[in-house]
């Protein structure tokens, strides 16, 4: 072996350390970019999770304003074309499922395979759409009934779907800490504050009907949702946003216009809802709370949350959309890094 390399002349031996550098030198740059690739796709998926969850959410803050319409029409107390009107924007935003179903379900799992591997085969498009079209006739056929519990298993239908985008996105591994909090936010604590609202009005304005005096019992129901509401709901949303908004300049940067936009969410939910907890907190006290005036707070509430809740998705792609961009640079930066030492070393050569 030794004489075979002494009978190589320079050239020969050069040629062979330079391939085999550069082969080490390519293999490393090819491993680099599929290390960064994998980071890209990793958020692109999050943000067809969030893709997927937009008309979700429209279902979801439709459903609970349908909840409370449909006790206050049972009562006279509003206009039924406003439940008509509301039925017509649910089915406008399962078409829009529809459509997103079509184009990234697979890739999140909302498939035959997938639902059935989780136990979540009543979470398949078809079945929740199939419910819908039950439910929509229901209502339209007759609204002078709440139809509360079919209501609520048709939320309770939307929160799993809700659920599964985000297990299936990862957004729920998101790894940068301003993104994660508002992931935390637009996946799990608004949804939770859309469905709670929503039980609220169809639990609470029944209670506030003309002929119906509040008993000791529903007194103490009604402290323990303002209780909840307060708590779980708009104390964890406050943190959320106070680490998100902290945690921002620590991710590529501080994005001044997240700022803004992340403090005047948070006022306008915090202020809301507070509202509402003082109303129930003054029901739960006995106090005379007119059902008119309950409903409106209420639906103030439920639009904060779902303003909220629609513009965060787009504030989380737009995160997820720098994180991306910052990737591909280093992408970028990898690729010229290792051109430049193929260069030297071919000139080095030559």
């Amino acid at each position: 072996m030794n004489r075979f390399l002494n009978n190589l002349s320079i050239r020969v031996r050069m040629l062979v350390s330079v391939v085999l550098f550069l082969s080490t030198l390519g293999l490393a740059m090819y491993s680099a970019r599929t290390a960064i690739g994998a980071n890209i796709t990793f958020a692109q998926m999050e943000i067809y999770g969030d893709e997927y969850q937009r008309p979700l959410a429209d279902l979801l803050h439709s459903a609970g304003l349908i909840r409370a319409e449909l006790v206050q029409a049972a009562q006279g107390q509003t206009d039924k074309a406003l439940v008509t009107a509301t039925l017509e924007k649910m089915n406008a935003a399962m078409i829009k499922l529809g459509e997103q179903q079509k184009r990234i379900g697979a890739d999140l799992q909302f498939t035959d395979e997938g639902l059935g591997s989780r136990g979540r085969t009543a979470l398949k498009y078809e079945t929740v759409q199939a419910k819908w079209k039950d439910l929509a006739t229901t209502i339209t056929t007759d609204m002078t009934t709440n139809h509360d519990e079919e209501i609520a298993s048709f939320i309770g239908n939307i929160r799993g779907m809700i659920a599964h985008s985000g297990d299936t996105s990862n957004l729920i591994l998101d790894p940068d800490l301003d993104s994660y909090y508002l992931m935390d936010m637009t996946l799990l604590a608004l949804p939770q504050t859309v469905d709670r609202l929503s039980a609220i009005g169809s639990t609470v304005l029944p209670m506030l009907a003309p002929d119906h005096e509040i008993t000791t019992k529903e007194q103490t129901e009604v402290a323990v949702m303002a209780r909840m509401l307060a708590e779980a709901d708009v104390s964890r949303l406050q943190a959320d946003m106070d680490t998100s908004l902290k945690e921002d300049a620590n991710f590529y940067g501080l994005d001044a216009d997240y700022q803004t936009k992340g403090k005047a969410w948070i006022d306008d939910y915090t202020t809301k809802n507070n509202e509402l907890v003082t109303m129930l907190q003054s029901i739960a006290d006995g106090n005379s709370v007119a059902a008119d005036s309950f409903a409106k707070t209420l639906m103030a509430a439920q639009n904060s949350a779902y303003t909220f809740l629609s513009e965060g998705y787009e504030e989380l792609d737009k995160l997820l959309g720098i994180r991306i961009k910052a990737y591909e640079g280093q992408q970028t930066q990898s690729l010229m890094t290792s051109l430049a030492g193929i260069g030297i070393s071919l000139l080095f050569f030559v």
